[in-house]
């Protein structure tokens, strides 16, 4: 990985930490007993929250966009949708799969977004934040 590129993914992993969060402390709200949604429809309400923090954060302090932000949330919010298909699916693998995992989400969120991580970097740099800075 070439300099920049190695500054942008490690910009982009430490955003990715902050809808980590995001994403976190939505699921623990939402699945607990004020609550007591489900693991998985804690998650449904959880990533859209995600994405939209991930994509302004990116945007602003991370790819120095200069693009249209309409258009590029567009974009974002598509090529997110391809990395949040593998995201997903590992987070549900491991509830079904592992049913002590649905007593701990966080967990299974963390796998999920392992899973997701390098599809969205290749996504959020070569087509998404074209329009950017050096």
């Amino acid at each position: 990985m070439t300099g920049q590129i190695w500054k942008r993914f490690q910009g982009f992993v430490a955003i990715g930490g902050v809808g980590f969060a995001v994403e976190a402390l939505i699921i623990t709200l939402a699945t607990s007993q004020s609550f007591g949604l489900p693991a998985v429809m804690a998650r449904l309400l959880s990533f859209p929250c995600a994405v939209l923090v991930t994509w302004w954060l990116n945007r602003q302090y991370n790819f120095y966009s200069r693009d249209s932000a309409l258009s590029e949330g567009v974009r974002y919010l598509a090529t997110q949708g391809v990395g949040a298909l593998l995201n997903l699916a590992a987070y549900v693998s491991c509830v079904y799969a592992f049913p002590p995992l649905a007593a701990w989400p966080i967990v299974a969120l963390g796998i999920g977004a392992g899973a997701g991580l390098a599809v969205n970097f290749s996504l959020s740099y070569l087509y998404v934040f074209r329009k950017r800075k050096s």
